[in-house]
């Protein structure tokens, strides 16, 4: 979400969290300004999120961070993903022996 980068108070936000609070501002039937406040954030700074997101300047930038989150559990494979999986397999063990 945030970190704080010095002794003052300077957060920079993950481009993950931007995308977020962009794409609340556009689904929900609230103003940015009631959004804004309800994170905690300045409106000016959604604004600012909103118009570089329509000028494209979200993009990934290559980093030096690790990340310490907790991978997620991996999810039960339905039957259909099993299904699809053998056929590929099958398909594949095919392939290598032509």
């Amino acid at each position: 979400m945030a970190r704080i980068l010095c002794d003052q108070r300077v957060v920079e936000y993950s481009v993950e969290f931007k995308l977020k609070v962009i794409d609340l501002t556009e689904k929900l039937s609230v103003t940015t300004i009631q959004i804004a406040d309800a994170l905690g954030l300045h409106p000016i700074m959604v604004y600012r999120w909103r118009q570089e997101y329509r000028e494209g300047r979200f993009v990934a930038h290559p980093t030096r961070r690790i990340s310490m989150a907790k991978e997620p559990a991996d999810k039960p494979i339905s039957e259909k993903e099993k299904s699809e999986l053998k056929r590929l397999r099958q398909e594949l063990a095919k392939l290598k022996k032509e």
